[in-house]
């Protein structure tokens, strides 16, 4: 009885420990997590462009993660391509999301959606993007992100 007893606990001591290891090296091998700065108090919506020759490209910190700050509009554009970092071309790996604002970490609930997409307008050709609801449900519509987009890149 005892056997069974010990053989059990070391199977599910195991298990543990297998899945725990599975769970941290599923990841991207190059960065663990994305750190969203935006402005202090900001509400609304936070747009992100890729690859826009005349910024900074992105750059992944000794500590495995990547910082995105916003500017007092909570707008930023790279240089660097929507999937920087990514495990492979489709797939980004597990990694952590923080959003800050100013500094303070936000609250989960203040996060109602988290976007990518794509837009060919005027100015642009297929410029890759994300959107950010921040402590209001329908602050990244459509049409308003086609409006941030378009009145950056004047």
């Amino acid at each position: 009885m005892l056997r069974k007893i010990a053989l059990s606990i070391s199977v599910t001591v195991f298990i543990v420990i297998f899945g725990y290891l599975l769970i941290v090296n599923s990841g991207s091998p190059d960065f663990r997590a994305i750190n969203y700065y935006l402005p202090k108090e900001f509400e609304g919506c936070a747009v992100i462009l890729y690859n826009q020759k005349d910024a900074s490209p992105l750059t992944i910190s000794n500590d495995k993660e990547i910082d995105i700050i916003f500017d007092e509009n909570g707008f930023f554009k790279t240089s660097s391509p929507k999937d920087f970092g990514w495990q492979s071309e489709d797939d980004s790996g597990y990694h952590k999301a923080n959003y800050f604002s100013g500094g303070t970490p936000l609250a989960k609930k203040d996060i109602h959606s988290h976007n990518s997409g794509s837009y060919g307008g005027d100015n642009a050709e297929d410029i890759q993007h994300e959107s950010i609801s921040v402590k209001t449900k329908d602050a990244c519509q459509a049409d308003l992100v086609i409006n941030i987009i378009e009145n950056n890149l004047k």
